[in-house]
């Protein structure tokens, strides 16, 4: 499937297979919003892609209004996200 000039928005975005999906989905020609709490992982992330592929997002996913910001930071700067992807890490709720 080809993936090219579509916007995808990943959660959990800057390890494992979060990472990995946003990777092949910008090797594939989408722009991506990668977010995740690691933001020295979507920032390694980001760098490793074509430019502008892929922009990392500091956000816990366990927080709904901070994952409201940034969908609405993300749709201020694309088009609508046309793919999405949910792989979070989320371990140890309620911590």
């Amino acid at each position: 499937m080809e993936f090219r000039d579509q916007v995808a928005l990943v959660t959990g975005g800057a390890a494992g297979i979060g990472a990995a999906v946003a990777a092949a989905l910008a090797d594939q020609g989408a722009r991506v919003a990668a977010l995740d709490v690691d933001t020295d992982g979507s920032e390694r992330l980001a760098s490793q892609a074509a430019p502008g592929r892929i922009v990392g997002f500091p956000v816990d996913v366990r927080d709904a209004a901070a994952v409201e910001a940034v969908v609405n930071a993300w749709s201020r700067t694309s088009a609508r996200s046309e793919c999405w992807s949910a792989s979070p890490a989320c371990c140890g709720w309620g911590r």
